[in-house]
């Protein structure tokens, strides 16, 4: 008799279809990939709890996640700043359910799933938002870039500091960089949801790739590392090393470093420069900073952050509206805007929120509105995103058309 746990279910039905013979193993396919399936569709459900501030309002979130995954959201929703009560493992569809058993009222649901379950997921009652998206920009890069008042300034902060840049593959350099930029810069960045490299696997990629360092008299102060993929070079790995009052970065060591990668790719012919992965949470810094370079997207990480409104409330009506984001609808990957109060809102001010999030690569922007709004004035639209705005209501659903 099979065992109710996931896990002892499989490897039954593995055992089961390993000792068949050939003829039954066909037979028994669908069962195991149903199995293999429902596995797939249980995860370990916790209820977040925290206060948005300002406005002292109480949120709860239905929410499963990998340990990485459930640190960025609660860093993102709460700053950190939330209790986590443990409900159990049971799969999406019974998720609510089990809350409120608990006495749990989560107006939000978010889930970390593989692109493949997403595919089961209702389009009209979710979001599913890639958990990385890639990002690349053309070399060299363009004028409107190179005159944009915050590349300018990048800029003035390299000539004015005196900062240089040389490409080297010494092992004793590299170690350097490892142990005093890129550990403590990517840690400081992400926080509990940092993943290091290891060293070794990133040694193997130096054999091959180049090690750019800024430097600052004799001093190495940053460094990033470049690989060259099949399809061109990409800046995989950055850090900086840490100084007494952010003084590195105040001297423009974040700037020099994509300037001068991509001054270095450029002088060797390439016309496309990677710059991995970046949240897909449109207020993301890290993603916000590569966009002021001309970064467009070019694709998403297979796994999602599934998101459900299960009923509004004003505390996910500030969620959504502060942290807008990328969604996948069929093929195409879709940014949505929240505005969902009615507060009084000049043409300027909604082409301005409209122009913020309208990102390079992607196949459109969708507006979600108060239903009680009236119809988006042609003045508020920018050029971009002619025929590519779509404007609707919660009540419509999750789907971009």
């Amino acid at each position: 008799m099979m065992r109710s746990d996931d896990g002892e279910t499989i490897d039954f039905s593995h055992r089961l279809y390993r000792d068949a013979p050939p003829l039954a193993q066909r037979a028994l396919r669908p069962l195991k990939a149903l199995l293999r399936w429902r596995h797939l569709a249980r995860m370990s459900f916790v209820v977040l709890t925290g206060t948005l501030e300002p406005g002292h309002l109480p949120l709860s979130i239905l929410c499963a996640a990998r340990p990485r995954g459930l640190a960025y959201l609660k860093d993102l929703y709460f700053d950190g700043a939330c209790t986590e009560r443990p409900l159990g493992r049971t799969s999406w569809w019974n998720a609510r359910r089990l809350a409120r058993r608990s006495g749990q009222d989560c107006p939000l649901m978010v889930a970390e799933l593989s692109d493949a379950l997403c595919h089961y997921l209702h389009p009209r009652r979710w979001f599913c938002i890639p958990t990385w998206i890639r990002g690349a920009v053309n070399l060299p890069l363009p004028s409107w870039v190179l005159q944009s008042s915050s590349v300018k300034s990048d800029l003035r902060r390299i000539r004015k500091n005196g900062l240089t840049y040389d490409v080297t593959r010494d092992p004793q350099r590299f170690a350097d960089f490892y142990a005093n930029m890129y550990v403590p810069h990517v840690s400081a960045i992400h926080g509990a949801s940092t993943y290091l490299v290891p060293q070794a696997y990133m040694a193997q990629h130096l054999k091959d790739g180049d090690l750019l360092m800024v430097r600052k008299g004799e001093a190495d102060i940053a460094g990033c590392l470049i690989v060259y993929d099949p399809d061109g070079p990409r800046l995989w790995s950055l850090g900086i090393r840490p100084a007494d009052g952010d003084a590195f970065l105040t001297d423009g060591a974040s700037g020099a470093l994509y300037h001068f990668a991509f001054e270095y790719l450029a002088a060797k012919g390439y016309t496309r420069a990677g710059l991995g992965l970046s949240r897909a949470f449109l207020n993301d810094g890290i993603l916000r900073y590569k966009r002021k370079w001309g970064q467009r997207i070019i694709g998403a990480d297979p796994n999602r952050f599934a998101l459900r409104i299960l009923h509004p409330s004003p505390a996910v009506a500030r969620i959504l509206q502060e942290h807008p984001f990328v969604f996948t609808q069929g093929t195409g990957l879709y940014s949505a805007v929240f505005q969902l109060d009615m507060a009084p809102q000049t043409d300027e001010e909604l082409r301005g929120a409209l122009e913020r999030n309208s990102i390079d690569g992607l196949a459109g922007l969708v507006l979600y509105r108060h239903p009680q709004a009236g119809p988006v004035s042609p003045g508020a639209i920018p050029p971009e995103l002619s025929g590519r705005l779509s404007v609707r209501t919660l009540n419509d659903g999750a789907s971009a058309a």
